[in-house]
């Protein structure tokens, strides 16, 4: 546990000790930060705490760590195991910018075919909340059940109760309908990424924490690389790299965290 202003200070010095007191190679080093700035700090300071300790040969050799976020990670892990993650070799990594357009047509494509499908029903949610608020709530539940590790996401089913009241009884109908057309986004979404041998920042995530738990060789190859496993800014994990980093853990996990944050 580390406040903020030390958690990086702690990771630096934890580093430099595995690699000068317990002789870990710096290539057998995976540490983990949010940011590709703050990725590029933590190998600058590794190497000046180094070079300051006197250790030139060490300092030259964390060029071999990596040392970079869960997205540069996942990204090399998928493109050394393109087909049995089942993606394009030469898949494009989506920048924010292009997935948000992508998924303004997936909407689109998703509200044209849920009214072509449904009745009266469907016209009355969509007049009683407006198109543009169904659109931002469906976005928003997609990220985070994304995030929380479902890769096309459904809302959860409730069971009806004997005590419903009539708005209870109006708002599961809603969920219902907006389940239907969260699911269509989310396919609409998938198709249009497939269609460009692209993938966005969180199929990184979520393809590589399938590949894992999908493929045991995969794991045990990736768990075997690395001796040490470091993860900065731990507080801010999610639920799928959580499930990344047990994969890979062999008892040989080492996380920095602020747990007031």
């Amino acid at each position: 546990l580390a406040a903020a202003g030390g958690k990086t200070s702690v990771l630096v010095e934890r580093f430099v000790a595995a690699v000068r007191d317990d002789g870990i190679a710096p290539g057998r080093i995976l540490a983990i930060t949010f940011t590709e700035r703050a990725a590029g700090e933590l190998r600058e300071r590794v190497r000046d705490r180094l070079l300051e300790l006197g250790d030139r040969q060490s300092a030259r050799d964390t060029e071999s760590a990596f040392v970079g976020t869960f997205h540069g990670f996942c990204a090399g892990l998928l493109r050394a195991h393109p087909f049995a993650a089942d993606l394009d070799p030469d898949f494009a990594i989506l920048d924010e910018g292009v997935a948000g357009r992508l998924r303004e047509q997936a909407f689109a494509t998703a509200l044209r075919e849920f009214l072509a499908a449904g009745g009266e029903a469907e016209l009355d949610m969509l007049a009683a909340y407006g198109v543009d608020r169904v659109r931002a709530m469906v976005e928003l539940v997609y990220l985070d059940l994304r995030s929380r590790g479902q890769t096309l996401p459904h809302l959860p089913v409730a069971a009806p109760r004997a005590d419903a009241g009539e708005l209870d009884v109006e708002a599961a109908a809603a969920c219902v309908l907006i389940d239907d057309l969260l699911a269509r986004f989310a396919r609409a979404n998938e198709q249009l990424k497939r269609s460009r041998a692209s993938v966005d920042f969180d199929d990184l995530e979520l393809l590589a924490q399938r590949l894992l738990s999908e493929h045991e060789s995969v794991r045990e190859e990736w768990s075997a690389r690395f001796e040490l496993l470091m993860v900065d800014e731990f507080q801010d994990t999610n639920p799928r790299q959580l499930a990344i980093l047990r994969a890979l853990d062999r008892a040989n996990l080492f996380t920095v965290g602020d747990e007031l944050q």
